[in-house]
């Protein structure tokens, strides 16, 4: 994984991974590719590892995949390769019937096919202990056991945050995501393990875009971070502590924490929730763009099958072990999501196909394509464009949003007081539009068919709404 991995080392060897989290889940893999004789992962507890088709399964989601299906669907690599039932892991919490379920963990899934085939093959091997000590190539584990003719450990041993950013911001406690409650202050580290009824994503991409686009819009509109305070937000957010006897800074919370804080402000923030949305039909479009089904099935049967060839081609015996998914598998996936979670606009065969130029995903892009700070580009010997779409008028000649509502044949000069605002074929062409651009975001301050009611700069109000009401007539 890094230049501290000694793979000179690792071929014909007998290697140690301490930890069972996501890192070390991926070292497995490492270990097998250098030609390791058997890999040992020493853990205190199994945590549950993810084949690739249930990940690529939740990532392709409209609505998050249910702890209980996404259980359902490890089970059959967790039959094929001798894992235990994922249900009796010790980081799920289930009802009887299993009908509810929540997956609490100290670390994320370890995401990968190989690591269910490398134990199929018996080339790894989980030993559920705590390491005592080390003599010369020999293991001493705590139960008594011995693991012998050791000769590389690879410590994964999980994320540890920086006490340098703790000392540097004087952090006494995190308040929400902010040191001391103080939303100007953006320190983030990624928030520790999972714990979680429903999946949207294994890894921190949508949280971490989640956080930025929050923080942004406190930035840019400071006031209602004030009106969060007022209203006594700030006072429910969850609290964090450095935590030292666990080597923690403050600034490293888990995921549960940063799920909480995330409930707290978004609920109190509907703007910020409106630049979020179209998110999840974004990430569900690009997945089938990038990874189709069919791509990405054939690509996982693929690697699974070339994994055991070169195990073969290096001297290991051991019989074909099939890939446990068949492509019924994934429709049945498909239609209890369906039935139980909410509609899917993609299914196995399904292909999205992009437009000659390439956009066809634009539609779907959230506002950070186009936020409130973005200004246009302006070419040399151009003249600037209006960077929004040119404001309607009403039929009795008021323009929609002009301070003061000044009506158009106010607004125009002597020779244009006939006027009295645009023609049927003009109001056609732009509700038209409108319409095809129904699937389109706006930004949070839209000058299209809305009233002034953007405050002052300096009182919190967008930089670029002000740069450009001025193209709508305010001077």
């Amino acid at each position: 994984m890094n230049d501290d991995m000694p793979y000179d080392y690792l071929e014909g060897n007998i290697a140690a991974i301490l930890g069972n989290g996501a890192f070390a889940v991926e070292n497995i893999r490492t270990c097998v590719e250098y030609g390791v004789e058997k890999v040992w992962l020493v853990t205190r507890k199994k945590n549950l590892p993810s084949p690739r088709l249930p990940c690529w399964f939740v990532h392709q989601g409209i609505a998050p995949v249910p702890a209980k299906q996404l259980l359902d669907c490890f089970t059959p690599m967790y039959d094929q390769c001798g894992f235990e039932d994922p249900w009796s892991y010790h980081s799920v919490y289930a009802s009887k019937n299993h009908e509810h379920c929540t997956i609490n963990s100290h670390s994320r899934f370890g995401i990968g096919d190989v690591t269910f085939l490398a134990v199929a093959w018996g080339r790894c091997e989980y030993v559920v202990d705590i390491l005592k000590r080390c003599t010369y190539h020999t293991l001493h584990l705590q139960s008594g056991k011995k693991l012998e003719n050791v000769k590389v450990i690879v410590k994964a041993l999980g994320l540890i945050a920086d006490w340098g950013a703790d000392r540097f911001h004087k952090i006494k406690e995190m308040v929400g995501t902010w040191p001391g409650g103080d939303h100007r202050r953006i320190l983030f580290a990624d928030p520790v393990g999972m714990h979680a009824a429903n999946f949207s994503s294994f890894s921190t991409g949508i949280g971490s875009y989640v956080s930025s686009l929050r923080d942004k819009h406190l930035m840019d509109f400071p006031q209602e971070y004030y009106k969060l305070q007022g209203m006594g937000v700030l006072d429910m957010l969850p609290r964090h502590k450095a935590i030292p006897e666990e080597d923690r800074p403050a600034h490293q919370y888990d995921a549960k924490y940063a799920t909480s804080a995330s409930m707290v402000l978004d609920g109190s923030l509907p703007r910020v929730m409106q630049k979020m949305a179209g998110m999840d039909v974004y990430f569900h479009k690009v997945m089938w763009v990038v990874n189709p089904f069919e791509k990405y099935y054939a690509e996982c049967k693929a690697s699974w099958d070339q994994y055991q060839m070169d195990w073969w081609k290096q001297g290991f015996k051991h019989d074909y072990v099939p890939y446990p998914y068949k492509r019924d598998y994934i429709t049945a996936w498909f239609e209890r999501y369906r039935a139980n979670t909410g509609p899917t606009e993609g299914k196995p065969g399904e292909k999205y196909t992009l437009y000659a130029d390439g956009r066809e995903l634009e539609k779907y892009v959230p506002s950070w394509e186009r936020e409130d700070g973005e200004m246009p580009v302006i070419k040399e010997d151009e003249e600037p464009a209006a960077p929004l779409a040119s404001l309607p008028m009403e039929r009795t000649g008021k323009l929609v949003g002009a301070a003061g509502e000044a009506s158009a044949s106010e607004a125009a000069g002597p020779a244009e007081q006939k006027s009295e605002g645009p023609s049927d074929e003009e109001l056609t062409a732009h509700y038209r539009q409108q319409q095809a651009n129904a699937g389109q975001l706006q930004t949070t301050n839209p000058a299209v068919d809305t009233a002034f009611n953007e405050l002052p700069w300096d009182q919190g109000g967008s930089r670029y709404w002000w740069a450009t009401w001025g193209t709508y007539g305010r001077g």
